[in-house]
């Protein structure tokens, strides 16, 4: 969520707060009762949404990381089998043209290239075992494949959920604000001889600025052989 969200957010929850705390009389035939049912309602979905962004959120950065470790196993097994196919070639030209690892790219393309080395490793057991790879490193690579593909899935899953959510609550934010944008003539004609009341509504329905830091402006560089009191 962007900061005018987060602020407008909070403003919505101090209007809920203060309609909650100081229940109003609306006269016969007042749009005022179904405006304030129809706002907490929204308010309380919003709460409901902001909960699972916060959950979802983390959740993502946990899938994040676990995607960096699976990605990071999965190219040190990539590495290992490619320095071995370089020492093969030592004595057999061409041997590990096809174990060539290329370290700077995509997930995809990194899947793509394991995939080719499992294949082209299968068959070639044997010469990999005479240099002490464990006998069963290319079964180790497709554990670390899979295991990759599943943490690129769930993170992959984790971002939708994260995107829907987020548009979820920019929907109801909206109609949070519609609902505001009717309520508050309401409030404030119906307040309009409670002086504090009207007061407090108009601060709760107030949403903060956000915060800005002020730069300091950049001094001019000193004149060379004079004191900075003279050149000022």
């Amino acid at each position: 969520m962007n900061d005018m969200t987060v602020r407008r957010l909070e403003m919505c929850v101090r209007v809920a707060g203060f309609l909650a705390k100081n229940p109003v009389v609306f006269g016969k035939g007042s749009q005022g009762p179904a405006l304030v049912a129809q706002f907490q309602r929204v308010v309380e979905d919003l709460r409901g949404l902001i909960v699972k962004h916060s959950s979802s959120t983390v959740a993502a950065r946990g899938n994040s990381g676990r995607r960096a470790t699976a990605r990071q196993a999965l190219l040190g097994a990539l590495d290992n089998i490619s320095r071995c196919a370089a020492g093969i070639a030592v004595t057999r030209p061409g041997f590990g043209d096809t174990f060539r690892l290329v370290r700077n790219v995509n997930d995809t393309e990194l899947l793509v290239s394991a995939h080719r080395f499992a294949g082209n490793a299968e068959p070639l057991r044997s010469d990999f075992v005479r240099f002490e790879m464990a006998a069963t490193f290319v079964e180790d690579l497709n554990s670390k494949i899979k295991d990759f593909e599943q943490a690129m899935s769930d993170h992959s899953v984790r971002r939708s959920e994260h995107v829907a959510t987020c548009e979820l609550i920019d929907t109801e934010m909206k109609n949070a604000l519609a609902i505001l944008a009717q309520l508050d003539p309401v409030m404030s004609n119906k307040l309009a001889d409670a002086t504090d009341l009207k007061a407090q509504w108009e601060n709760v329905r107030h949403i903060e600025r956000a915060w800005i830091i002020q730069k300091a402006e950049p001094q001019p560089a000193p004149i060379a052989g004079v004191s900075p009191a003279v050149a000022a």
